[in-house]
Formats: structure tokens, sequence, C-alpha cells
């Protein structure tokens, strides 16, 4: 085979090798099951397909069973400093199959309770320096959000100084990284965070439009970011899917192959709120309705 043939294929097969990795589908699909839900700006679903809904300005969390045809709710909240009262809570979080998390940031405290929506005990953060919470540094601790890691660590993002606190299930601070003096891992406008199968988190910043990504001990492994045009507002992740979404659109990429697929689910004139994903079900939160999608591959 001469040189320049043996060229034409390589450079071939490159632009072929390419065009997989850096474009997508763009498909409009429409959902498994519709569901009529109380009205809420966040959603979570278990491995037993029951759903989690938070409404912040109502300071409610609802659990609606799959068992009961999805017609059976139980909720807890309103307004309130202490026990099952809430002051605006901005994200809730299944752990282990057992344990739900709730931030309830006006009371600057995180919420331990088990899916039956019953309160275990809180980590408090309203204390500073040596406090419960063991923040060093002595700045005010103002939790955002947070993750769970794999050993029951969390993860807590601090608006006072854009730093991840790793602290432990008691509230015990193990180190800190990121925020505006990190290097390459420097975080300017952190929004949320979530970690993978493999423990690596991955922190978003919506203005910047990226995700910084850290392991577990907060070393700075990389960036990511949307296909171009494509605005997040918010993403998610389940094992090597991270789903990018804002008020129309999802974007599906796989961390694996780096391949990318657009979405466009039949919304009905409403506006997407927030997903939430198990191992079978991809779910889309549209104000007081859900969307469930059977997540590829999954065998039913």
């Amino acid at each position: 085979m001469s040189g320049s043939l043996k060229w034409i294929l390589t450079a071939f097969c490159f632009l072929c090798i390419k065009a997989v990795f850096s474009q997508g589908d763009s498909l409009i699909f429409s959902p498994w099951v519709e569901l009529a839900v109380p009205k809420a700006n966040q959603i979570e679903i278990d491995e037993e397909d029951n759903l989690y809904l938070l409404h912040t300005r109502q300071n409610k969390i609802h659990k609606v069973y799959a068992g009961f045809g999805y017609d059976s709710i139980q909720s807890i909240g309103g307004k309130g400093i202490r026990g099952e009262g809430l002051n605006q809570p901005v994200k809730i979080r299944i752990v282990n199959r057992q344990t739900l998390y709730c931030l309830d940031y006006g009371n600057r405290r995180l919420l331990v309770m088990n899916t039956n929506l019953k309160i275990l005990r809180d980590i408090n953060f309203l204390s500073s320096g040596q406090s419960e919470t063991g923040n060093d540094n002595g700045s005010q601790i103002w939790p955002v959000s947070f993750e769970s890691g794999p050993t029951g660590d969390l993860f807590i993002l601090n608006q006072e100084d854009n730093k991840i606190l790793k602290i432990d299930t008691y509230g015990k601070q193990q180190t800190a990284f990121g925020g505006l003096d990190y290097g390459q891992g420097s975080l300017y406008e952190p929004v949320d965070l979530e970690m993978n199968d493999r423990n690596l988190l991955f922190v978003s910043d919506t203005v910047r439009q990226q995700l910084k990504v850290y392991d577990l001990f907060g070393v700075y492994q990389y960036a990511l970011y949307p296909p171009e045009k494509f605005h997040f507002k918010g993403f998610c992740l389940m094992d090597k899917l991270l789903v990018f979404y804002n008020d129309q659109a999802l974007c599906l990429l796989s961390l694996s192959t780096g391949h990318y697929s657009l979405y466009y689910p039949d919304l009905k004139g409403k506006q997407i709120q927030d997903i939430t994903m198990n191992r079978k079900l991809m779910v889309v939160l549209t104000g007081e309705k859900i969307l469930a999608y059977r997540l590829p591959g999954v065998d039913y």
C-alpha cells in the first residue's frame, strides 16, 4: 500500500472516530409513564422506584410510594426551626437504600432521616470555628449543597469560601479543597456536586458551564463541558451516564466513550425543574408532573 493511500485511510478513520465522540444524536422521545405529583422543585428516586419530592418555598418533603401505584403520599415539613420544621430546604439525597439526607439551608443543618421520613439526627452548622463541625479555619459554614461518600463521609459545599469540606458522619472535618486558590481545581461559582460509582466527585459551575472533577481526597482530576451551544442549569449522574439538562432538553453523555445524545421531551409547555435516576429509570420533574423514562440497555 502506498504511503499516500495509508495517510488517506488513517485520516478517514480519525474523522470517523472524531464524529462518534464529538457529535450526538438529536431525538424527540415520549415518556414510559407520566404521573401527577405534589408541586416540587427537586426529586429523588430510590432503588424501589419510590419518589421523594422537595418543595423549597413550601418547606415540604413528600414521599410518593411506588408500591401503591404512586397514589399513596407521605409528607413532612412546614416552616420551623427544629424537629420536622424546615426553613428553605435546598437538597435531598437518598443514601444506601435506608437513609435520606436533607440540607435545611435556612437553619444551617443537615437532617438525617430514614426512608419513612422519620428524623434520626441532624448535623448543625450554626456555630463556626471550633464547633462540632470542626471547621479549622474559623470561617462560617453556609452549606449550599452536599454529597455522600462511599464510607458515609459527607462533602459539604460551603458558600462562604467556595470550598468543599469533607466531614465524617458526625460533622468532624477531615479535609477541605477547592476554593479560589486551588490551582486548576479552583472553584469560583460552584453550585452543586454529585459522586459517581468510581468515587469521583463532580462539581458544577453553571456560569462557566463546566464540571470540575476530584477524587475522594480532593485531588483535582479534570474538567468536563457540555456540547457547544447546550447551556445547562443542572446535571445528574448514574454509573457511567452523566446527564446535563436545561429548561427544555437533556444531554446524555457516556463517560466511557464521550458520546452524547440530545433529547427533547414532550413537556407540554412546561419546563424541566430537576431530574433523577436509578438503575432502571430516569425521572424528569416538571412542576406538578413527572415523566419517567426507561434507561436504554435495561432488561425489563
